[in-house]
């Protein structure tokens, strides 16, 4: 079949012509104290990155750097990042399926990236792990204070099972800013969120640090999500359809008789077999985790084709001609899964509507003059068997895709199920019936059942800006 090798040409276009996505202006401070400035990565992370990726310019090699290789990189717009050694308790848990009773906080010093939210004489770093949150907070000459989100499973007077909040931040700051009246007070209205964390430590560096000053705050930049936003372009490729016809038995017995009715011309015939091209556009709406996307896409694609069939027993021989065109709409979801952070892999479904047109349905027997069987006179010219659709709009079970998308390009495979129905050939004769007296009833034409495939090899292109990279920032990146 050729359509696997379709795709492979079509993947490995794909790899040579696509582009990095996402590389922003920003900085790096090595572990020697360098700083280094150039484009980095942005994975627009929501857990902290366990590495990033960096290139002096455009066209440079991409290095990768771990925390043991700097001392903090940032991004021109904004976020900061800052190798720090953390007491990190990952026994802490906030999903409900790994809930357990109470466990004891069990913190191990893990050296990472460390985002900054507040450097300054006390600063506050965020670390997050999926599902965790975890802030720190630092006094001068003191060591980090963590605090963390926290639940576990306990019981209540009546012996029920229930889930109790054991995060404990505002007892935590309290005890560790008692002698700062303006923290204290900023803690009492704190809510676990970036800014009201920021407020009680910038209470603290304002009135009660050493330096008497706030420190340099990023928590308005310090934004991993990203709004919704549309990716939309033009689509192309090959796809395949089958519409095979598979005859019901040809013999059927009444009473002590057995009759043999005429053979069934079009049993086993793909009428619909062939490669033709598709084209078309696309849109996808992606969720702001850039995970799940609402696609739609509109395609024209040609149907059917001519084709001759040989003389079987008694039936002559026949010319058929079944053309016309199918515009499709797909509504459907992707789902996304990071390989790296510059291309993805993702599998699809949804529903397909599909408005048909057959511009050309003909059938001819033999000279196409009507001939005789068993008493009856059978026409020789019409049209398909049944098949006169035309301008009829039917809907398809559920497409299943898989895909590869990389900068602007996305190659995919897609599978649909169009449904099946019966057909009659008018002009054969499949059965003959007989009366209680074994005379000639009706004659039953040829019948025929099939299902519609399609399958399809896409490459699509975006033509939509990539409203995830930032524009390139002037100037000093920043600390």
């Amino acid at each position: 079949m050729r359509l696997p090798l379709l795709i492979a040409a079509a993947s490995i276009l794909s790899c040579l012509t696509a582009t990095a996505q996402v590389f922003e202006p920003g900085l790096l401070v090595t572990t020697a104290g360098d700083t280094v400035r150039g484009e980095i990565e942005n994975a627009f992370w929501e857990a902290n990155p366990s590495s990033v990726r960096f290139r002096p310019t455009a066209d440079a090699a991409i290095t990768s750097y771990s925390p043991a290789q700097l001392r903090s990189f940032q991004l021109a717009t904004g976020r900061y990042f800052r190798t720090e050694t953390l007491p990190i308790d990952r026994s802490a848990e906030t999903r409900t399926q790994f809930l357990q009773r109470f466990v004891a906080s069990t913190q191990q010093p893990e050296t990472v990236f460390a985002e900054v939210l507040v450097d300054g004489p006390a600063p506050l770093l965020r670390y997050v792990i999926p599902g965790i949150v975890h802030f720190f907070v630092r006094r001068e000459n003191q060591g980090y204070l963590e605090l963390t989100e926290r639940k576990y499973i306990d019981q209540d007077k009546q012996g029920r099972r229930v889930i109790v909040d054991g995060n404990r931040y505002r007892i935590q700051l309290q005890q560790y800013f008692g002698d700062c009246p303006a923290a204290v007070q900023q803690v009492a209205k704190a809510q676990y969120t970036p800014a009201d964390l920021a407020a009680v430590v910038q209470a603290y560096n304002q009135s009660c640090s050493s330096t008497g000053q706030a420190g340099k705050s990023f928590v308005a930049t310090a934004k991993p999500a990203r709004g919704m936003t549309v990716n939309a372009g033009l689509l192309a490729g090959a796809q395949i359809q089958t519409m095979r016809l598979d005859a019901y038995s040809s013999s059927i017995e009444y009473g002590s008789s057995t009759e043999y009715a005429e053979a069934p011309s079009f049993d086993g015939v793909d009428i619909a077999r062939g490669i033709r091209p598709v084209g078309g556009i696309y849109a996808d709406v992606l969720m702001p985790k850039r995970k799940l996307a609402l696609h739609a896409d509109l395609s024209l694609s040609t149907l059917g084709q001519s084709g001759s069939l040989a003389a079987r027993g008694n039936v002559p021989a026949a010319e058929y001609k079944w053309k016309g065109t199918i515009t499709s709409i797909r509504v459907g979801v992707r789902y996304f899964v990071p390989l790296g952070v510059r291309q993805q892999l993702f599998l699809g479904s949804g529903l397909g509507f599909d408005r048909f047109n057959v511009t050309e349905s003909s059938l001819r027997y033999g000279t196409g003059q009507p001939r005789q069987f068993a008493g009856a006179t059978l026409p020789q010219t019409g049209t398909m068997p049944g098949i006169t659709v035309n301008k009829n709009t039917g809907f398809s079970l559920p497409y299943l895709e898989t895909g590869f998308r990389r900068g602007r390009f996305t190659v995919s495979a897609d599978a649909r199920l169009m449904g099946g129905g019966t057909y009659e050939d008018l002009m054969t004769v499949g059965h003959i019936h007989y009366d209680n007296q074994n005379r000639v009833s009706y004659l039953e034409p040829n019948q025929y059942s099939t299902i519609y495939w399609i399958f399809n090899g896409l490459v699509a292109y975006r033509l939509t800006k990539n409203q995830d990279v930032a524009p390139a920032a002037a100037g000093s990146a920043g600390r």
